[in-house]
């Protein structure tokens, strides 16, 4: 069988969340060489230097690459020639399968199966629609209906996730298939380095958070005041926050919070620090609103941390029975668990252990296994 992976979620720099996902599955599925890979790719003139991505990253591993210089892929939504003409003629190639990553482009037009990876719903489940924040993938409705058209087959990485699908959609639900993704296990372990925290600003005793600052269905405003409970007791206690992006509204609710000396926010961190913050946690806190999966859970585990996280939508998936799961909207329900923590020293050693086990059940390797399943099913 001849596959084509779309791999332009592989070609970016420093790569976080369906670009992570990207580029482990193509590493899992091209290591089994199960069957005839190759990779595809959109690079306006070659301006951003894909290809050399592509080869640094797939280094050693068999595959054909396609690469199309003619259109730039940040506009295949709207480009009325792109939506009038095969997929295939514009990669140069026919396979049986194509896969796309993300649905952030899917094809008007292909001769092969599709299969078609969704993360989560986000861009159009109704919280978008009543909150004043603004939604980054209008396009993705779009690019729902397209799937339905093209009788495509929908991996999911989560069941909450397909039940998303299924109630927001009309892709029937037999054609989507739950695949967790999984995570890196030479990455994520428990290491300490208490010198390397202090060179971040960080002290002995932290709450985590990942991703927390990017928008409203993250919560960094409750997490923020279910700390400031806890700081109030703890005056040793600090509130550290991972984000590439931090918005100029949660600078200014840190710069207004009684206890800023105690908050830092880092931007982007090395897989190595990651793995010394997690390692060294209180208690990662990831009280979302929603998450098609929430990987961030299972890391913490993998690095023996305490996690606290949303009774909601796929954490409970992503969590099994290793985590304390709190009321994403209760502020007392999230600092009254934050304090039980804290001082509890007996939970934080049961804890560890079964998070640890819990989080070898999701590997890249699995992953790119079941991947290959969904393969067959449609081919």
């Amino acid at each position: 069988m001849k596959v084509i992976i779309e791999a332009q979620g592989a070609c970016v720099v420093n790569p976080r969340g369906i670009h992570v996902y990207a580029i482990e599955l193509i590493r899992g599925l091209l290591k089994r060489e199960s069957h005839k890979y190759g990779l595809a790719f959109f690079d306006y003139l070659g301006e951003r230097g894909s290809r050399k991505l592509i080869k640094k990253r797939f280094s050693g591993l068999k595959t054909e690459v396609f690469e199309c210089n003619d259109i730039n892929y940040a506009y295949l939504n709207y480009d009325l020639a792109y939506l009038k003409k095969s997929y295939n003629d514009y990669i140069g190639t026919d396979a049986d399968v194509f896969h796309i990553t993300a649905p952030y482009t899917v094809p008007a037009k292909i001769r092969g199966q599709m299969i078609v990876t969704i993360h989560d719903m986000i861009p159009v489940l109704p919280f978008y629609g009543v909150l004043p924040y603004y939604n980054p993938y209008p396009e993705v409705a779009h690019n729902l209906q397209r799937i339905c058209n093209n009788d495509a087959t929908v991996i999911a990485v989560s069941h909450a996730t397909k039940t998303d699908i299924v109630n927001y959609t009309d892709i029937p639900e037999e054609r989507v298939h739950v695949v967790y993704s999984g995570i890196d296990h030479d990455t994520h372990f428990p290491q300490k380095n208490a010198e390397a925290l202090k060179r971040l600003g960080v002290g002995a005793r932290f709450f985590l958070c990942i991703g927390m600052a990017h928008e409203y269905r993250k919560n960094f405003e409750r997490i923020l005041q279910a700390f400031e409970i806890v700081a109030e007791k703890n005056d040793d206690v600090q509130l550290v926050s991972i984000g590439v992006h931090i918005p100029d509204n949660i600078k200014k609710l840190v710069a207004n919070s009684e206890y800023k000396e105690r908050i830092v926010l880092l931007q982007y961190v090395s897989d190595d620090e990651k793995r010394w913050l997690l390692s060294d946690t209180e208690a990662l806190l990831y009280p979302s609103i929603y998450e098609g999966f929430g990987l961030p859970i299972v890391e913490a585990m993998a690095c023996g941390a305490p996690v606290i996280a949303s009774d909601t939508s796929s954490m409970p998936e992503a969590a099994g029975d290793c985590a304390i799961l709190v009321d994403p909207y209760s502020v007392e329900n999230m600092a009254h668990e934050m304090e039980r923590v804290l001082n509890n020293q007996s939970l934080k050693t049961e804890v560890m252990p079964k998070g640890i086990a819990h989080s070898k059940k999701f590997t890249w390797e699995k992953t790119a296994e079941e991947t290959e399943k969904v393969y067959s099913s449609r081919s």
